[in-house]
């Protein structure tokens, strides 16, 4: 008797060390479940998880690949919708474009602000390029993909967002920037009848510097290249100058006419002056032929998805061959980033250069609310030299180039008649 009882209480006791083994699994694995749901999209105020669905079904949830989090708005990767949504997407880490059958298109750079068909605009917080993806905020695809219905539930443990992708007919929605007031003609005229210009005072001294930002043939470099005005491909500027000021990166050292590179190396140097170290010359003269190269690869990368139009769709993003002003050898980009961005903007280096640049006789090229007119997103990277007289007034009243050029053929024109 004694030893079934024993063999009795032994069973029982492997049979409760079986069922709180099976507890302590089924804990285990549910908290493994509850962290791999919860924390593989943790950041650091919340966690979230993103679902694909048509209608009242799911299609899937997304991955750690897909969807990313900085702390903020869940950061979606532009790929993940487009073959949904009908979006090619093309371009290098660099810049992002995504573009709709329909031709509308937003261009992408690392930082908060992107061009919506030509107009900038700002996202919630800055969309993120890695491993060849661009992770966009998920408030640009409520706010600027029509098509889309995404619901967002917060619970305790994460925020659940569901993507409706069922809607299709997906389109960019398109947000009118608000406009500068235009100058008037006699606002203008009497900017442009000033004989001269102080000469401003600076911190470094750049009395030697003074003969290249303020040229003796003032109208020398006023010059307009675009899509309109082309360089001819075999055109090479004079007088290539080495630009001191290089980005000491293993780049090749970029030049720029004489003119305009003594100008650059004075406004580098007064940058310095006043505490702005950082800023360095990261693109200057390009050849046609490599402006031809930059614009086939763009090409190549759109054919796929293009075919014959991809040309046309190349040209939004990479100025065409014989139009950049980057063959003219008067301009330059400078920034203090990694690479090239709208995120630019943003930092006290650029707000000095466009406060100071045209005292060294230079303009933005390319401002915000002008990309109607110039073709070209905004840019502040991108600085033209045109000489300190042209450069105070196109500064000083908000122009762009091509509105200047304009407004100087009309007078040319009104003065030829009234002689006439």
């Amino acid at each position: 008797m004694p030893s079934k009882k024993r063999r009795g209480l032994s069973a029982s006791f492997t049979i409760i060390l079986l069922s709180i083994a099976t507890f302590v699994l089924i804990s285990v694995f549910a908290a493994v479940l509850f962290i791999f749901d919860t924390g593989i999209f943790s950041g650091e105020s919340y966690s979230f998880r993103v679902y694909l669905r048509e209608g009242d079904s799911r299609i899937r949830s997304l991955t750690s690949d897909e969807a990313i989090s900085r702390g903020g708005d869940p950061l979606i990767s532009a790929s993940v919708l487009s073959e949904y949504c009908s979006y090619g997407i093309a371009g290098d880490n660099e810049l992002k474009t995504i573009v709709f059958p329909d031709g509308s298109y937003a261009e992408f750079t690392p930082g908060s602000s992107f061009c919506l068909n030509g107009e900038n605009h700002f996202l919630s917080e800055d969309c993120v390029f890695e491993n060849g993806s661009v992770y966009i905020p998920l408030s640009f695809y409520e706010n600027y993909i029509s098509g889309l219905n995404i619901m967002r539930t917060p619970t305790e443990a994460r925020l659940v967002v569901d993507i409706d992708i069922s809607y299709g007919k997906f389109s960019l929605i398109s947000y009118s920037t608000v406009a500068e007031t235009p100058l008037s003609f006699s606002d203008y005229f009497d900017a442009v009848g000033k004989s001269s210009f102080e000469t401003p005072e600076f911190k470094a001294d750049l009395s030697e510097y003074e003969q290249y930002m303020n040229p003796e043939d003032k109208d020398k470099y006023l010059i307009l290249i675009n899509t309109e005005n082309k360089l001819d491909k075999d055109y090479i500027p004079p007088e290539l100058t080495d630009l001191a000021d290089t980005r000491k990166d293993g780049r090749t050292t970029q030049q720029m006419q004489k003119c305009a590179a003594m100008a650059m190396e004075a406004m580098l140097k007064e940058a310095a002056a006043n505490g702005y170290t950082s800023l360095s010359i990261t693109s200057a003269y390009r050849s046609y032929n490599y402006q031809q190269q930059l614009y086939d690869n763009q090409v190549n990368a759109l054919r796929a998805s293009y075919g014959d139009d991809a040309p046309a769709k190349a040209a939004e993003a990479v100025t065409l061959p014989g139009a950049s002003e980057h063959q003219s050898g008067l301009c330059a980009d400078l920034h203090n980033l990694p690479s090239a961005s709208q995120a630019f903007a943003n930092t006290e280096e650029y707000s000095w250069l466009v406060e100071n640049c045209a005292k060294f006789g230079f303009i933005l090229r390319y401002p915000k609310n002008k990309t109607d007119i110039t073709g070209i997103m905004f840019e502040p990277w991108h600085y033209r030299f045109v000489g300190r007289y042209h450069a105070e007034i196109i500064m000083s009243e908000g122009l762009c180039l091509e509105e200047y050029m304009s407004l100087i053929s009309s007078e040319n024109t009104s003065l030829d008649n009234t002689d006439s």
